[in-house]
């Protein structure tokens, strides 16, 4: 699964969570990383390696 396909379906995700007001980073590793800043509203997306509120690291295997 590509880093595009994850990023994809954490935004779909966000859409029926409510609002978390955190920074939360997918470190996964060389594949990349996404970083969602639900600070905002709706919540901002990205792969900019940022300083997060909590930061998840795996594999994509295990992430899926």
């Amino acid at each position: 699964m590509s880093l595009e396909s994850i990023t994809e379906q954490i935004r779909q995700k966000l859409s029926f969570a409510p609002q978390i007001n955190a920074k939360v980073k997918f470190d996964f590793g060389d594949t990349g990383v996404v970083f969602v800043d639900a600070t905002q509203n709706p919540p901002v997306i990205s792969h900019e390696d940022a300083e997060a509120t909590t930061t998840l690291s795996c594999s994509v295997d295990t992430f899926m």
